[in-house]
């Protein structure tokens, strides 16, 4: 038994009825001694539904490939449609609060923010990078490998999530200001340390060198705003109803990904463009995910021909 799986059942949580019966074998006791049945069972929700369903799917599609059967039954099968809920991100004016807030930060993670809001990477992406993947004349960095973390494999690199995501983009002179100083930085580190810094030429690292663990990034931004809003909520200079403009929504780091892509679409750029820019195997991807961004800017399009029309009606009245 896992000491995680133990960690999580203490407090009280659900738990399954294999898990609560191993639990009560080691412990020789009835499981009704120390465990509620709970009325019903968990549903699956219909997001999870259609994962599977695309993953059985996928299976038997390569088993009719290879002729092992004549089709695929669940073909036949109507997945659920699942409700596509709007990306969580910041907007325009949180993002410039939080890149204020970047100047108090340590200049690694000011860095890591910054390459995520300009550049719209993955976790994993940004993990990945290493110094020969930019190229500081030209400000462009190549996005071609990502850095993950699975319980019992550990820390390990691999390519891309698929073909498209492998790509090149231009980062704009705060960007790349930010990571000559962030690089500087790290030289210094690194000439402290002398023969224990791991040459891993990561951009992001640990104290030593070696690649950044993976989580690090995440757990970090879920503490930086945590620990804003909690110094705001305490802090008693700052009048009651005027907090709240203060205060960051409670986004994780992928977020980030998602107010790049928000903003780009908002500006009015190219589907196209922010999908290659995002390493979107299709536009179609883009479409599915920034349909609420993509529907406000269409509704600001429509406002904008309805004003330019209206200016020009009454420029002819008033001649």
């Amino acid at each position: 038994m896992q000491y995680r799986t133990i960690k999580n059942i203490k407090p009280g949580n659900n738990t399954t009825f294999s898990i609560a019966n191993k639990i009560c074998q080691i412990l020789s006791v009835n499981i009704n001694d120390i465990f509620d049945a709970t009325e019903k069972s968990a549903t699956l929700s219909e997001r999870t539904i259609l994962y599977h369903h695309r993953i059985i799917s996928s299976i038997l599609t390569c088993a009719v490939q290879w002729q092992f059967i004549l089709n695929n039954p669940a073909l036949r099968v109507k997945p659920p449609k699942v409700e596509r809920k709007e990306a969580k991100h910041f907007d325009v004016d949180q993002v410039e609060y939080i890149l204020e807030l970047m100047e108090n930060e340590s200049i690694k993670y000011k860095a890591m923010v910054y390459l995520s809001i300009y550049g719209g990477m993955r976790a994993g992406e940004l993990n990945g990078l290493e110094w020969s993947d930019l190229d500081f004349d030209n400000a462009v960095l190549r996005i071609q490998q990502s850095s993950q973390y699975i319980p019992g494999k550990g820390t390990f690199t691999k390519s891309t999530k698929n073909e498209s995501s492998e790509r090149l983009i231009t980062l704009p002179n705060t960007v790349i200001s930010v990571l000559r100083e962030y690089k500087l930085w790290q030289n210094g580190i690194k000439a402290d340390l002398d023969d224990l810094w791991v040459n891993s030429d990561r951009i992001f690292t640990k104290h030593n060198g070696e690649p950044i663990f993976p989580q690090t990034l995440g757990k970090w931004f879920s503490n930086f705003i945590k620990r804003h809003n909690n110094k705001i909520l305490n802090d008693n200079t700052i009048a009651k109803k005027d907090k709240e403009k203060y205060l960051l929504d409670t986004v994780n780091f992928h977020g980030l990904r998602h107010t790049s892509a928000s903003l780009l679409i908002g500006e009015g750029v190219d589907l196209a463009a922010v999908s290659k820019r995002l390493g979107h195997a299709e536009p179609s991807t883009t479409l599915k995910i920034y349909t609420h961004a993509l529907q406000r800017a269409d509704k600001e399009a429509a406002n904008k021909l309805e004003h330019l029309f209206t200016k020009k009606e009454d420029n002819k009245k008033q001649g």
